[in-house]
């Protein structure tokens, strides 16, 4: 199956959204996307021609993100004006999945583990290899040390690591396939 796996989690702060296309269930490419950015659509729709499936995380209010509705609903709106638009270019069927539903409960660092886990060394190679691995691992570690007392988000991250937000995109693809649970 070919599909878009789209994570609206940067879109706020100007990268866009994150974007992982698979071709044939394989992670093919990662970039990011801004719905108004004509040279981001013209990447994404040659990147993502064809795709069958777009499968967009549908950012949810909980207690966690209280205070922050505005940011989530701004998150929502890219990510889905992203997807139904390259879903109607390429006429593909839309998979929305809430955090809840495509990742549980799992803190983002061990959530990526298990995202590395599940992929070949080639779709390892596009996220950046063993260096990416290694920042991973170390969120994990940091996160661990304090008991996750900043949350479970991108906070034990190197700040300016945007890849975080590529990594959900390509977990949410690998759920989304069946590759990942």
């Amino acid at each position: 199956m070919s599909l878009l796996a789209i994570d609206p989690g940067c879109a706020k702060r100007g990268k866009g959204s994150a974007c992982a296309v698979f071709d044939v269930n394989q992670l093919a490419a990662v970039g990011f996307a801004k719905f108004d950015a004509p040279r981001d659509r013209a990447w994404l729709l040659a990147a993502a021609a064809g795709v069958e499936w777009v499968a967009v995380e549908r950012p949810q209010v909980d207690r966690r993100t209280q205070g922050r509705e505005r940011a989530i609903v701004d998150l929502a709106w890219a990510g889905a004006a992203l997807a139904y638009w390259i879903a109607g270019a390429a006429g593909a069927a839309i998979l929305e999945q809430t955090p809840t539903e495509w990742k549980g409960n799992a803190r983002k660092p061990q959530h990526h583990a298990r995202m590395w886990a599940a992929l070949t060394d080639d779709e390892r190679a596009l996220l950046g290899g063993p260096r990416t691995l290694q920042i991973i691992e170390a969120a994990k570690r940091a996160g661990a040390a304090e008991r996750w007392r900043k949350g479970g988000g991108a906070a034990y991250y190197p700040s300016g690591f945007e890849m975080h937000n590529i990594l959900d995109a390509v977990a949410l693809g690998l759920h989304a396939l069946g590759r990942m649970p």
